[in-house]
């Protein structure tokens, strides 16, 4: 390997500014090379890929996905959801080689036609280096017709890495939440009970209305007192009105946001204790909280949620690093 020729299974190919090399290739790499050849017989590198790399037991790579846990809605027949798989090692040569991943079905399947990691394999992630990839899900016609909130859960793991197969431990949950309308539910038709007509109408005789004389007395005035309505206030249940509550307003101020979006949480049924965790987690995994509130709705408890971002307890730590 020189800066203008590699020799590769004993064929010398040119290497110029325009040759797309796919990755880090060192000295005794499998390689896969396209090429053109020119007038007087040279072979021009158009493209070298790296194909399977020999295992370097040195290398200590550290792969995991950013964030651990994804959630979304969805009410089409294919969805795409962008996911990131990153390297966290900082040392040089700590390369990940031969990177494959694979998927599990946890809940849902029956929704479900296809799906589809693209790309499902990379041949070398460098330390430090992120790459991003797309979940793409397919389903079948039951899903558009799906009870609204039914749920597909997927799991996304490291399937090989040649490396370091030991520590092929990274997760990636995503959740799909149906939001269709739904099949809806069948109008009952009240049955009525006809009256029936009678045959003889009988005859009545009207009773005489005795006449009355004397004097009225005169009657004395009532007095309605005058009541003083009682401000509604805002509480859990549903009953939300525009007065400001000091909890929203103190949540608030301690995460920069408008007032009137946490009193929207508060609204959707979640108590102060949790947005304030929800906002604090959110902040520590670097992700909108809007997606801590949809792993909450999805029917996961907080201690799983705060595990799959892998974020520290937000209660009490407001986002600040301890």
């Amino acid at each position: 390997m020189s800066a203008s020729n590699w020799v590769i299974s004993g064929v010398t190919v040119q290497i110029t500014s325009a040759t797309q090399i796919s990755a880090v290739i060192v000295l005794n790499d499998p390689v896969k090379v396209s090429f053109i050849v020119l007038p007087d017989g040279t072979r021009q590198a158009q493209q070298i890929e790296l194909l399977q790399a020999a295992p370097r037991p040195s290398a200590k790579p550290q792969l995991g996905f950013k964030p651990s846990g994804l959630a979304t809605s969805s009410c089409t027949a294919t969805i795409s959801v962008p996911a990131v798989l990153i390297n966290h090692a900082g040392q040089p040569g700590d390369s990940a080689n031969d990177v494959e991943l694979g998927f599990i079905v946890e809940q849902g399947a029956e929704f479900i036609n296809q799906v589809t990691l693209t790309p499902a394999t990379f041949a070398v992630v460098e330390p430090g280096q992120s790459i991003s990839f797309t979940i793409d899900v397919s389903f079948n016609p039951t899903w558009l017709t799906a009870q609204k909130g039914s749920l597909v859960k997927l799991r996304i793991f490291i399937a090989r890495e040649t490396n370091r197969p030991d520590h092929l431990n990274a997760r990636l949950n995503v959740v799909l939440k149906n939001n269709c309308k739904g099949p809806e539910k069948p109008t009952r038709t009240p049955t009525t009970t006809p009256t029936p007509t009678p045959l003889v109408s009988p005859t009545v005789t009207p009773t005489p209305t005795p006449t009355l004389t004397g004097t009225l007395p005169t009657p004395t005035p009532t007095l309605t007192p005058t009541v003083t309505p009682t401000p509604e206030t805002t509480e859990i249940g549903g009953r939300c009105n525009n007065q400001p509550n000091p909890k929203a307003i103190k949540l608030a101020n301690l995460y920069g946001v408008p007032v009137e979006e946490i009193v929207g949480w508060f609204c959707q049924g979640f108590g102060f204790g949790e947005i304030d965790l929800a906002y604090s987690l959110a902040r520590n995994a670097n992700v909108p909280v809007s997606t801590v509130f949809d792993l909450r709705k999805s029917g996961l408890g907080w201690g799983e949620i705060k595990k799959q971002l892998g974020g520290l307890p937000g209660n009490g730590n407001h986002g600040k690093k301890p």
